[in-house]
């Protein structure tokens, strides 16, 4: 009998390309293959290690190279959904939305690179994402720095939010922007319990969803909310709807936190 896995379906994922295996197209990849999911990788730069300042240097892929590989994807087509991490133009973020347009796969966008992978997103790059790509996409995942910025970008005001209700308001606004299901998600390492939460809130479907789960971090790692949107592709590639996706994903981050290792 072999032993080989029976792959579940393809993810392209498109994002920025780090040394570390836990951010970046090879967080990506380890990701997806966790769920039997292979990952098609787009790089739109290159991440140098974070100094002990905390700062970061990106080389962004330039246009011609980014065009090359697109060109490749749209050749192959060896994907059914498709992921996008960091992009650091208009004009990148216009690239990519040809390939949407003319692939049509469901699409997770993973807000949390736009800000955490280099200096954060210039407005032009965030109304790019308003107007190219928004409208296509099935899943936008963002925490409410992120989904704040592009209300903001977008001409609509709403206060910081104090309240869960208040998330599931601004999950709403962001919602009318195009996506079909927005995640606003939150990552909390408690200070003396060794205990994770993970709150999100989901918009879209019949009614809106306001989830939090508890998990048990005996090496008090912080940064598992990073894999989500990855393991929402990776199990929409497998054949999840978007909403059971969403909560597959989260269960999957907190088993994660239990078992002290990422992918490992």
């Amino acid at each position: 009998m072999s032993s080989e896995k029976t792959m579940l379906g393809s993810v392209l994922a498109v994002g920025c390309t780090e040394e570390s295996q836990t951010s970046g197209l090879q967080a990506d990849k380890r990701a997806t293959a966790s769920l039997n999911v292979t990952a098609v990788l787009l790089s739109t730069g290159l991440a140098t290690p974070k100094n002990a300042a905390g700062e970061q240097v990106v080389v962004p892929t330039t246009l011609e190279s980014l065009q090359s590989q697109l060109s490749t994807v749209i050749e192959t087509k060896e994907y059914s959904v498709a992921k996008f991490g960091a992009l650091f133009s208009s004009e990148s973020v216009k690239l990519v939305s040809d390939l949407v347009q003319q692939d049509k796969p469901q699409l997770v966008l993973d807000m949390e690179p736009f800000f955490k992978t280099g200096p954060p997103p210039q407005e032009e790059v965030l109304g790019a994402l308003k107007d190219d790509i928004l409208p296509s996409t099935t899943v936008l995942c963002a925490t409410v720095r992120e989904a704040k910025a592009l209300l903001d970008n977008a001409g609509i005001h709403i206060d910081y939010p104090q309240s869960m209700q208040d998330v599931q308001t601004m999950g709403q606004a962001v919602q009318k922007l195009g996506p079909e299901y927005v995640v606003m998600k939150r990552e909390i390492l408690g200070e003396n319990d060794g205990m994770t939460t993970l709150h999100y809130v989901l918009c879209g479907g019949a009614e809106p969803q306001m989830v939090t789960c508890r998990f048990k971090n005996p090496k008090e790692f912080f940064g598992v909310s990073y894999f989500i949107p990855t393991l929402i592709a990776a199990k929409l590639a497998g054949g999840s709807d978007a909403a059971a996706a969403v909560a597959e994903a989260f269960q999957l981050a907190g088993e994660l936190l239990e078992a002290g290792s990422y992918f490992g």
